[in-house]
């Protein structure tokens, strides 16, 4: 198209005019329904069980997405469907590349300013410094130990995180020894604030030995381990 406006109509200023009018009148047609699609495309990009985009692809995508990101009138609403399917890639693992995933806030923060991305940027603040919360919580209770269970925890604040419901779970005893003792190591820093467990946020890599010797290594979400683990109960 925009190659045909330059050589065909050499730029002309009331074409150009007349083509920004059509986008912007079809798209608020659709109400909040273009801001939905155009963060579910953004999610399925940046989610890494997709095919890695090389750096100059990323960022000439992230261009486009940002042409369409413009012609939005309830911005707002992408920044919430945005934010929330950010915070899943984020607490998951399931970002393709923490650069390109900074990058997308960096380009969103030139066009809107900083009070449109203080929150996402918040966010990869959360997870840098659950990183180094979790590789000191490891480091006190020693890596060599013998530990049955090796946890990661992502600490984020719920004053910048979307809205999550948390389940009443009753965790298995193999998993309430650890949590008790990331309780107790994140008290000791932090006095005045609990943690709140989030099971349906969590993944779980469980190893089993099979009834004929083998192993295998199961990966699962939390509430899935947990049900998987009473099988290892022999009194259930």
């Amino acid at each position: 198209m925009n190659f045909s406006k330059a050589e065909c109509f050499r730029d002309d200023k009331m074409l150009t005019k007349t083509m920004h009018s059509a986008f912007e009148k079809f798209i608020a047609m659709r109400q909040d329904k273009p801001a939905e699609y155009l963060a579910k495309y953004v999610n399925y990009r940046m989610c890494s069980g997709n095919r890695a985009l090389s750096e100059e692809q990323m960022d000439a995508m992230m261009d486009k997405i940002i042409v369409i990101f413009r012609y939005l009138t309830s911005k707002d609403m992408f920044e919430s469907f945005y934010r929330k399917d950010l915070a899943k890639r984020l607490v998951m693992s399931k970002s393709a590349s923490s650069d390109s995933e900074k990058a997308m806030v960096l380009k969103l923060k030139h066009e809107c300013g900083t009070s449109y991305t203080n929150r996402m940027e918040q966010m990869f603040v959360d997870i840098d410094m659950s990183q180094s919360l979790v590789s000191d919580f490891k480091s006190r209770i020693g890596r060599g130990s013998g530990k049955r269970i090796d946890m990661t925890v992502s600490v984020i604040s719920t004053a910048v995180w979307p809205t999550m419901n948390a389940l009443k779970v009753a965790y298995p005893p193999q998993m309430t020894e650890i949590k008790k003792k990331f309780d107790l190591f994140y008290k000791e820093t932090h006095s005045g604030r609990n943690l709140q467990y989030h099971a349906n946020w969590g993944t779980c890599v469980i190893s089993a030995t099979m009834g004929n010797g083998d192993s295998k290594e199961i990966t699962a979400s939390e509430l899935q381990a947990i049900c998987l683990l009473l099988f290892a109960d022999p009194s259930v």
